[in-house]
């Protein structure tokens, strides 16, 4: 399955949006089957972050158009490469702006929903008027 057949999911764009910018890799590309170092490491935080936000592997692996070996090696390498200060850095940047994202999400679907439930009385309050003045 590639990854353009995969539905929406804002919580997973947001991860694979946050560590492409602050991995400084292109977003494209992380899609593709480059080797590149970087490429890599952003493949594999990405992995992770989805890991620690409730997805699973098989979920990381079908966004990424990994094989699902892949992932499972990511994941098992967590703590391994959380020594190395390039990957430490990006991870727990990544997984900042990831949950600061979310956070600001969140708030703003309550302003939205506060919004709507004001438009609707006012809604209501002119049907009123509009009753009230033809009648």
């Amino acid at each position: 399955m590639s990854q353009e057949n995969l539905p929406y999911n804002s919580i997973i764009d947001n991860i694979i949006n946050s560590v492409c910018s602050i991995a400084g890799v292109e977003k494209s590309k992380i899609f593709e089957d480059t080797r590149t170092r970087e490429f890599v490491m952003a493949r594999q935080i990405i992995t992770n972050i989805m890991i620690e936000e409730g997805f699973n592997a098989s979920t990381a692996a079908r966004t990424l158009n990994l094989n699902p070996k892949s992932a499972f090696v990511y994941i098992a390498k967590h703590q391994e490469n959380m020594e190395r200060k390039g990957y430490n850095e990006v991870y727990n940047k990544s997984l900042e702006l990831v949950r600061s994202n979310t956070y600001l999400s969140i708030a703003n679907e309550g302003v939205i929903n506060s919004i709507n439930a004001r438009v609707s009385r006012l809604e209501a309050v002119v049907e009123h008027l509009k009753l009230l003045i033809l009648n």
